[in-house]
């Protein structure tokens, strides 16, 4: 009777894992895809299939709170969207010169996929981060893959909050200004 039991949990163990990897669709199924982000950007925070009526992923990145807003109709098909931890030393260190003394407040990154692959939405997704260190003079910057380094990003900073729109896959990084 005791091996049925364990090995009825242990199947019931191993269907709610898959469940949890088919939900999020491909590209999601245990190992993290293959994307152009620094090292250290692929560990997922939450993942969440989106259709044509939009709506909004939210997930706690180590800093603070992250909500991935996304438009009806974003994009032609359904999609997933995927906010990632970060690195604090991988940021630090592929700095822009122009902001390579800023303090790194918060890092994370968003996927965005249809399978396997990265897209290009049609409609901007809004990324808002909240966190107590944020302030006037913090800065958000991305990864440029070209160049291999974050660079400073147009973004709306207000007290305690960034907001930033995407229409592609981006590791992002709130930077405070030195001093502060």
């Amino acid at each position: 009777m005791r091996l049925v039991v364990a090995t009825s949990c242990t199947v019931a163990v191993a269907w709610a894992a898959a469940c949890a990897a088919l939900a999020a669709g491909s590209g999601y199924g245990g190992s993290p895809p293959p994307v152009t982000t620094p090292t250290g950007f692929r560990a997922i925070i939450v993942v969440r299939t989106m259709g044509k009526n939009g709506g909004s992923v939210n997930g706690e990145e180590p800093a603070g709170p992250v909500e991935v807003v996304v438009p009806k109709r974003a994009y032609k098909k359904r999609f997933q969207v995927a906010i990632t931890k970060g690195s604090a030393a991988t940021v630090k260190k592929d700095l822009a010169r122009s902001i390579a003394k800023y303090r790194v407040i918060a890092d994370l990154g968003v996927e965005i996929k249809s399978g396997a692959s990265s897209i290009t939405t049609s409609k901007a997704l809004t990324v808002i981060f909240t966190d107590l260190a944020i302030s006037r003079g913090c800065v958000v910057a991305v990864y440029d893959s070209r160049t291999g380094k974050f660079t400073k990003v147009r973004a709306t900073v207000t007290r305690g909050k960034v907001t930033i729109r995407i229409k592609t896959g981006e590791s992002i990084a709130i930077l405070a200004p030195p001093g502060k």
